[in-house]
């Protein structure tokens, strides 16, 4: 006949001690990160009463959009700008939410290159022409 072994049971105080210390840690690093990002979220807040910051869902308003662009050195010409923001408007209101800002890079809300192209035409400056096809293509 075998003897039965006996199974030992060995204290979790080790394992207890080290979870609270990975869980300080976190606690301290998500203090740490808030207070890095606190100043970007009150930019928002701030830019979301004066109007130099808009949230990418549907209803868009294009007048903001609009003025975004044009404050922010983004685009001079009032064509590109009506363009755009027209486009953007379209492609937001069908979607009705982007789910991040990456989403702007992602084959739904590409242009099409023909329609771009006849705005684009119409400008005098080829190398304005050339820079815009590139930003159409890598942000749109």
């Amino acid at each position: 006949m075998k003897k039965k072994q006996k199974i030992e049971l060995h204290s979790r105080n080790i394992e207890r001690l080290l979870l609270a210390f990975v869980t300080l840690i976190m606690i301290l690093m998500a203090f740490s990160y808030y207070n890095h990002i606190k100043k970007e979220l009150q930019d928002a807040e701030e830019g979301y009463a004066n109007g130099t910051v808009i949230n990418l869902a549907a209803p868009l308003k294009t007048e903001t959009l609009k003025n975004i662009f044009t404050k922010g050195g983004y685009f001079t010409d009032a064509r590109y700008i009506s363009f755009i923001t027209g486009n953007v408007k379209q492609k937001v209101d069908e979607q009705q939410r982007l789910p991040n800002l990456g989403a702007l890079n992602k084959v739904p809300m590409l242009i099409d290159a023909a329609s771009f192209y006849k705005v684009a035409a119409s400008l005098e400056s080829s190398g304005i022409l050339i820079r815009w096809r590139t930003w159409v293509l890598i942000q749109l």
